[in-house]
């Protein structure tokens, strides 16, 4: 066979890109592409700018083609570029492409093609995924398909997902990144940020994806990142995409962890709890069904199972609630502002730093009684009913946890706080509240001999039922 006859028998996928020639998208997947090019005998690729991505650019660039195209009916795959980037998928072929066709083709929904009550469900597991595609109908339009989304779920994976860029965790910088590689001409690659515009929004975006990467480490809970593909499939416009992140949060927090019917006995979710709430019939869903939950009915007084996103949860809201009311000249020292935000979390003012440098460590996993389990009893000054409570729980490294889980409230302020500590273990910022208000009873001692409190009980019951009640109105609140 020479090789015109092999040229003609090729298959071709066309990328009809809106934007110009080197525009971010066409150089991604031009790049990505070469490199099955290489190895293709019966597949060749064409890579084509169309301006703006209307039909009338479109059609010129087929028309040229098709001047190159002997037999017209040499299947092809066209994807265009279009609309917030999403990437429009026509097979058909090349004597087919029309105004019509086209037009079909970017009203065409997905999740149109099943109906809504089949929706199919799977699991995450990576090792169970050639099982899965027995749920499917094996279709070349779906073998395709499923290239060319696993392509894509690359590209948003790379681009719009955090990557933690160090060995360990450490104090002086947030290990984790929302960065892209851009290139520009010539030059090398280099990376960027994703937000580079807008550093507030970034932040958050690395907030949120980072808590939810700490709370659910298996891979097989991390139903998070399939929601937050499937919503970059849909829509991966940057602004947008925060405020998917936010509700998401808000989702998991009151629709699973405050709904009793969602957990097992011992407050974790329950399988497909979160694929029911978020992901059902086939549709993503983060809008919340209730606002108005009883966190106190779920995790009442004399509850140790407390869910570890529960305090991450808390955190994220803390260190959202300093970037809203804490911001510029607001953030000056006895400003009204500074004096309302520290009265509010029921401390004195400890400074900034700790919502400056805060980030979601993946060391933080155990719960530590701040008041230690050791010392409550029915013979002791607290009871154990008291000390299990949400607002007497903290999140903190184990290191931390096992070396001072005994000692008195004050010893663990004094060790905690020591510089030469692991800062990172004990940098909740729930626990630094908590740590300050130990210190200020402390302090308040020392200035009225009448507010002396007997030594191990500068945090006690009352500190608890107030701090829990502070926290509470903190993260229930969701009119932000």
């Amino acid at each position: 066979m020479n090789n015109k006859n092999r040229k003609l028998k090729k298959k071709y996928i066309y990328f009809f890109m809106e934007g110009s020639k080197n525009c971010s998208e066409d150089k991604y997947i031009k790049e990505y592409y070469g490199e099955f090019q290489d190895k293709a005998t019966d597949i060749g690729f064409r890579f084509i700018s169309c301006g703006d991505g209307s039909w009338k650019n479109i059609e010129k660039e087929i028309n040229k083609e098709k001047r190159n195209i002997i037999d017209e009916n040499i299947e092809i795959w066209c994807v265009l570029d279009k609309d917030k980037n999403d990437l429009d998928k026509i097979n058909i072929k090349i004597g087919e492409c029309s105004q019509k066709n086209y037009e079909n083709i970017l009203t065409r929904k997905l999740n149109k093609k099943y109906k809504k009550s089949e929706g199919i469900k799977f699991t995450l597991d990576d090792k169970e995924l050639i099982k899965e595609f027995d749920k499917v109908n094996l279709t070349l339009e779906f073998v395709k398909d499923f290239a060319f989304n696993l392509l894509l779920a690359k590209y948003f994976l790379d681009n719009f997902v955090i990557h933690h860029t160090n060995g360990e965790d450490r104090a002086i910088e947030n290990p984790w990144k929302l960065q892209y590689f851009y290139k520009k001409g010539s030059k090398a690659a280099y990376l960027k940020d994703l937000y580079e515009d807008n550093k507030a929004q970034r932040n958050e975006v690395i907030q949120l994806l980072s808590m939810f990467e700490v709370a659910f480490t298996p891979k097989q809970r991390k139903n998070y990142l399939f929601y937050c593909l499937y919503h970059l499939f849909e829509d991966c416009d940057l602004n947008s995409y925060v405020e998917f992140l936010r509700k998401l949060a808000d989702k998991y927090f009151f629709d699973v962890y405050l709904d009793a019917s969602k957990l097992n006995d011992i407050n974790q979710p329950k399988p497909n709890s979160f694929d029911e709430t978020i992901f059902n019939n086939g549709e993503l869903n983060v809008e919340l069904e209730e606002v108005n939950r009883d966190f106190n009915r779920i995790y009442p007084i004399g509850s140790c199972n407390i869910p570890l996103y529960v305090f991450n949860y808390t955190d994220y809201k803390l260190w959202k609630k300093y970037v809203v009311e804490l911001r510029g000249n607001k953030a000056k020292k006895n400003s009204r502002n500074r004096i309302d935000f520290f009265n509010s979390l029921g401390c004195s003012d400890f400074e900034l730093d700790a919502f400056n440098s805060f980030y979601f460590s993946r060391t933080r996993k155990s719960l530590e009684h701040y008041y230690p389990q050791a010392k409550a009893g029915d013979n002791m000054p607290i009871s154990t009913q008291d000390i299990n409570c949400y607002g007497n729980f903290a999140m903190i490294g184990s290191d931390a946890n096992s070396s001072g889980s005994n000692w008195n409230p004050i010893d663990k302020k004094n060790r905690y706080l020591d510089t030469k500590s692991n800062q990172v273990s004990v940098a909740s910022l729930k626990f630094r509240i908590m740590l300050q208000i130990c210190q200020d009873n402390y302090n308040n001692g020392i200035k009225d001999k009448e507010k002396e409190r007997p030594f191990g009980l500068e945090w006690d019951v009352e500190d608890m039922v107030r701090h829990q009640k502070n926290m509470l109105e903190i993260i229930m609140n969701n009119s932000e």
